[in-house]
Order: structure tokens, then C-alpha cells, then sequence
């Protein structure tokens, strides 16, 4: 929810607004799971989702991987929900890789 939220901030181009995106992306998911964002944030939303925005990496993940990943490894989810996973996997996968380096 939080990466999908997101995506209506893709053409922020400083800092400061990408923090305030990222508040209130966590704010809606904190509304929609009727929790305070500093707990939503804490324990609902993968440090990554947010460490991706702030890179570039999430949004562009999510429009290049969704269709192909969905059609071949999950069945039965969203193209939202595929693309999340897909974005974790990836991100996940190349942090630990530099772990190993």
C-alpha cells in the first residue's frame, strides 16, 4: 500500500518533498489499517519500500518487472501486490550480494 502510494509522488525532485511524500504515504496506510504512523511505519512498511523510493529504484522496479514477474511466479495477486514482492526480492537479492562482496 505504501509503494503504491508512493507512485502519485514519482516527479518529486528534492529531498524535502520526498520526505513529505514518504509521510504521507504512511499516513494513508496508517488510515486505512486504522494504526498511527509511527507504528505503521515501524512495523507495516518494509524499510526497503521507503529506501527505494528515496533511490529511484521502487518506482521504476514496479513499472519495468509488475507484468512479466505476475505472469510468471504469482498467480492469483494484483499486479500491485506482484510488483511489491518483485521489488523486495530484487532489493533483498542485491543487499546480499554487497554483504557478501
Amino acid at each position: 500500500m505504501a509503494a503504491l502510494a508512493l507512485r502519485e509522488f514519482e516527479h518529486v525532485d528534492s529531498d524535502a518533498m520526498r520526505k513529505r511524500a514518504v509521510a504521507r504515504a504512511v499516513e494513508r496506510v496508517a488510515k486505512h489499517l486504522g494504526n498511527t504512523p509511527a507504528v505503521c511505519r515501524r512495523c507495516y512498511i518494509h524499510p526497503e519500500i521507503v529506501e527505494g523510493y528515496f533511490d529511484g529504484t521502487l518506482l521504476a522496479t514496479l513499472a519495468e518487472k509488475t507484468r512479466v514477474y505476475l505472469t510468471e511466479e504469482i498467480e492469483g495477486t494484483t499486479a500491485e501486490e506482484a510488483a511489491v514482492v518483485t521489488f523486495l526480492r530484487l532489493r533483498l537479492g542485491e543487499l546480499a550480494e554487497k554483504a557478501a562482496a
